[in-house]
């Protein structure tokens, strides 16, 4: 039996750092119940920043509890960015299923990596990687967000909708026109990143993407900007991290469980750009996040048992 894949983002890795608990006995836990644990790719890159930070020493801690979880198996989701073209390509060719992580030569790679970061050893051009790989994050989605907000009729509509009536707009407008153009935004800045060229036109493309939900990632990298720029038009405070929670979000999207701490709105931000996932918030950091987990999951499921 497949096993239900949970998301962590980086807060509730921060929190397992606090918390340091025996990684193997978390996953063995998780593991007797069908569910494993999986780390992004992009919150990887995202926890090598805080070695740049005013608190090195909280780097070395994260990356001592990452090392833990790597070595006991848990695995590494691919970016949002390989998953859309992996999307992408099965129109082309014989569809294939999304191949959700990364492969095992990476992940021991980034395993080996993570042991050194533990003891403190930066290897020189990590923070140049840190760096270049958040200047192409933040590139890439500022692009396609300016792309919206300099259609004043569009940021007109946003504001019109009544938070009430978020789902179904969100649902129109991520197949209609605003995602069709947004993910074309997305699709000519991302295939030239990898040196690859577009085989159709971005909006024809965008447009075939689309017509199905199987592609979880083109969907929800979609609802997701119409999310967040409806929160902006309407005059929410948006952190300036939006990039890497909104990736965050999707990098979860063939994900089973989403799990934060909800800063600034970031579970409905899960449950607006990926329809149906669980979405979990931990409020407490004093609880084990494991024994909190499993409790939470056990009263969802007797929950939609009733």
């Amino acid at each position: 039996m497949t096993k239900r894949v949970i998301y962590f983002d980086t807060t509730i890795w921060n929190v397992l750092a606090e918390q340091n608990p025996v990684a193997a006995g978390v996953c063995q836990g998780l593991a007797e119940r069908n569910l494993e644990i999986a780390l992004g790719l992009n919150a990887y890159f995202e926890m090598l920043r805080s070695f740049s930070g005013k608190r090195p020493d909280a780097g070395k801690k994260l990356f001592v509890c990452l090392q833990q979880f790597l070595s006991c198996g848990v695995r590494i989701v691919r970016t949002w960015e390989e998953l859309l073209i992996q999307e992408a390509k099965n129109l082309l060719e014989n569809p294939v299923a999304v191949d959700l992580f990364c492969d095992a030569d990476l992940h021991n790679r980034l395993r080996l990596a993570a042991r050194d970061l533990s003891s403190g050893n930066v290897h020189p051009g990590t923070r140049e990687l840190t760096a270049k790989r958040q200047g192409q994050s933040e590139s890439v989605r500022n692009s396609a967000a300016q792309h919206i907000f300099n259609q004043p009729d569009m940021v007109s509509d946003f504001q019109s909708v009544d938070p009430a009536n978020l789902s179904q707009f969100l649902d129109k407008e991520s197949r209609d026109i605003t995602g069709r153009r947004l993910l074309a935004k997305y699709l000519s800045d991302i295939f030239p990143t990898f040196n690859m060229e577009l085989p159709f036109a971005p909006e024809e493309f965008a447009v075939r993407l689309l017509k199905s939900t199987s592609n979880r990632v083109a969907h929800a990298i979609v609802r997701s900007d119409i999310y967040q720029n409806w929160r902006a038009a309407r005059g929410e405070t948006v952190r300036r991290c939006v990039p890497d929670d909104s990736y965050h979000v999707v990098n979860a999207s063939y994900c089973d469980v989403f799990v934060t701490e909800d800063r600034d709105g970031q579970g409905d931000a899960a449950k607006c750009a990926i329809p149906g996932i669980t979405v979990l918030i931990c409020g407490n950091r004093a609880v084990p996040v494991a024994e909190w987990l499993l409790e939470s999951l056990s009263l969802q499921h007797k929950s939609a048992t009733l």
